[in-house]
């Protein structure tokens, strides 16, 4: 009874809607868009969440990047987190004024912020992770919580609206809502609301972000994980090409070291491109990484050959590496690690793009 009444209510909520593609894009962030269908094929850029603000041993000093430290250049794709919007802090101890600070520096150094969101849940104000009773049916127009997470929009909102260029324009951003979606350990998971539940949530976050609250500067990246071996398992849960712009996927376990599957790596990556190729969109592998960095070469012998395996690996915007937390969690190379030579080789392959590739743009692609 109660789920009948949510969708009598939804139904006027879904006409009242206006898909993402409706939407006008601010100069700089189509921009943006721009320049990445342009890449299509000639390079991939290489990010790395949470790059600026800490790294391993150190954290929130100045100018400094485990990644720079160790090839000499930034990454061209910055990653950032607003779990724990509202409070001073992100979920990963971030401040959000120093995340501001340094996503305004990336854009004017010209590379490129990307924001993933470990939403808070606003049914029962636990994190992302509590599973054990279902959350996202209360979120949804008519829900006992639709109030609550409205209000964790505007939080978002207000967050992004201060985000601005020296001429005022709202800053690009990459916004990745509800990741991993068709896994089970996040309360939007598989298990823990239906597959029009979902829609109807992410559809609604990127509805009220861009046309209730003005948000002219969002790309929005549509990201499961792994669990798919085929074109109709990745898009069950997918809201509509109206919502997305960019088809992606977070794969951490074919590179793990107890299930490590390059095959599988690349024929799930393979649907991506083939997917987003056949929608005009942009692909990515939106969250990856290697723990620890334990295997020999990793980055030139498992990572790069899944990025170049054939033309819709070779199609995927951008990679971004998981977060260097501390010493015994970390993804990304510092000067000090033994994957460091390898990174240097992978650095230098004219197919991975960091900052000062993107920054020159059709020049470096051209060979200029």
């Amino acid at each position: 009874m109660r789920r009948r009444l949510i969708w009598g209510l939804l139904a006027g909520c879904l006409f009242a809607c206006r898909p993402a593609s409706e939407n006008t894009l601010n100069p700089p962030t189509q921009k943006i868009l721009d320049k990445l269908h342009d890449l299509k094929g000639k390079g991939t850029l290489i990010g790395h969440q949470d790059a600026l603000a800490y790294g391993v041993n150190w954290a929130y000093e100045p100018d400094r990047s485990d990644i720079k430290e160790t090839v000499g250049d930034y990454p061209a794709v910055f990653g950032w987190d607003l779990g724990g919007i509202g409070r001073d802090k992100n979920l990963d101890g971030v401040p959000f004024g120093k995340m501001s600070q340094w996503m305004r520096w990336v854009h004017q150094s010209g590379g490129i912020n990307t924001i993933s969101w470990h939403t808070y849940s606003a049914f029962d104000g636990v994190d992302s992770w509590t599973t054990d009773h279902e959350q996202v049916i209360h979120m949804l127009p008519g829900g006992k919580a639709h109030h609550r997470f409205n209000q964790q929009l505007d939080q978002v909102a207000s967050f992004m609206h201060q985000l601005r260029d020296e001429t005022g324009e709202l800053l690009p951003i990459l916004f990745r809502p509800f990741h991993e979606n068709n896994g089970n350990w996040f309360w939007w998971g598989q298990n823990h609301c239906t597959t029009e539940e979902y829609r109807l949530l992410f559809r609604h976050t990127i509805d009220y972000l861009k046309n209730k609250k003005a948000l002219d500067n969002l790309i929005v990246v549509y990201s499961p994980d792994t669990k798919f071996n085929t074109e109709e398992e990745y898009l069950e849960r997918y809201p509509g090409d109206e919502w997305v712009d960019i088809i992606a996927l977070d794969n951490y376990a074919d590179f793990r070291t107890k299930t490590e599957n390059i095959e599988a790596a690349i024929q799930r990556l393979s649907i991506v491109g083939k997917i987003a190729k056949s929608r005009n969109k942009l692909a990515a592998l939106a969250e990856t990484g290697r723990e620890n960095l334990d295997a020999d070469n990793w980055f030139t012998e498992k990572l790069l050959p899944v990025l170049q395996a054939n033309e819709y690996t070779q199609s995927t915007s951008y990679v971004l590496l998981w977060r260097n937390g501390r010493p015994d969690h970390f993804f990304a190379p510092y000067p000090e690690h033994e994957s460091a030579t390898d990174f240097k080789s992978f650095y230098a392959n004219p197919k991975t793009w960091f900052l000062n590739d993107f920054a020159r743009g059709n020049a470096v692609a051209s060979g200029e």
